[in-house]
């Protein structure tokens, strides 16, 4: 982490904690913390770990990404978000814009092929075709790839 991660942190948290009307004080005797390292953090005196920031965060009633300063990118996979710096918004972008377009072709062919194959069938035979469908999803052979290890939910600490 950085000296100007620490800072932007460090004023993070104080923004937060100002807005909920919390003491320093407060704030570290609810996170189980000394008042001294609260006071060190929203100084950018003091490299947070992401444990501490997290317990600091759920104090604050925010996400412990955000006092990173980092955002959500919009798509949650499994059940986990996805968060970064905002800079790796445009990396994302071009990285999810070439996924698409390799994609798009291959889908829509696909696409029109269970459509076509759909309208010939009658009402118990399409209900017949989706319950085969989502037997196929429960298949590991026939699931698909995990998401791209280029995308991490947290990046590893320095």
């Amino acid at each position: 982490m950085e000296i100007e991660d620490t800072f932007e942190i460090g004023q993070n948290i104080r923004a937060v904690r100002k807005q909920m009307g919390l003491t320093q004080e407060e704030l570290a005797k609810m996170a189980g913390l000394s008042t001294m390292s609260i006071r060190r953090y929203e100084k950018g005196e003091r490299i947070i770990t992401d444990e501490t920031l997290m317990r600091i965060a759920k104090v604050l009633k925010i996400e412990w990404q955000k006092l990173k300063g980092w955002v959500f990118y919009g798509f949650t996979v499994d059940g986990y978000e996805f968060w970064g710096p905002p800079e790796s918004i445009t990396e994302l972008d071009q990285i999810f814009a070439d996924n698409i377009s390799e994609q798009q072709g291959s889908c829509k062919q696909i696409s029109n092929q269970i459509i076509m194959a759909l309208n010939k069938l009658n009402r118990a035979g399409k209900q017949k075709a989706v319950e085969r469908v989502l037997e196929l999803t429960e298949i590991p052979r026939y699931q698909a790839s995990p998401p791209s290890q280029m995308l991490q939910t947290v990046p590893e600490s320095k």
